[in-house]
């Protein structure tokens, strides 16, 4: 169980393309994988405890969903570069990328080609 299992399961509840009880149906046999995972740790949490407010009567499953859009938002790792150095062999003009930041559900390594920075796939 990683990361995009667990994104793309709470995505297709937000979405609506399973209802709760599949998604609970789901995620209660994975929880254990889930939060012993770095990579899912903080969102099993902050899920952990927004469903325990829904069943405690805290919450509506609309505040559920609310919070689980923002637990997403706030979870996606950014990557931040600045081209600070750049040339050609070619003698061509090259101008920087800007600062990205880049939402990344798994591992990226990016090579440096003739100035232009151009993600790999891990």
């Amino acid at each position: 169980m990683n990361d995009i299992d667990l994104i793309s399961t709470i995505k297709d509840y937000l979405d609506g393309n399973i209802n709760l009880d599949e998604f609970e149906d789901w995620y209660i046999p994975n929880v254990e994988f889930l939060v012993d995972n770095p990579g899912t740790a903080n969102i099993t949490s902050q899920l952990e405890l927004e469903l325990a407010e829904l069943q405690a009567g805290l919450q509506s499953e609309n505040e559920l969903k609310n919070n689980l859009r923002i637990a997403l938002e706030n979870s996606r790792p950014k990557i931040n570069y600045q081209v600070t150095e750049y040339s050609s062999t070619s003698g061509s003009s090259i101008t920087p990328p800007n600062p990205l930041d880049l939402a990344v559900s798994s591992p990226v390594e990016f090579a440096v080609n003739w100035g232009d920075l151009v993600p790999q796939n891990c």
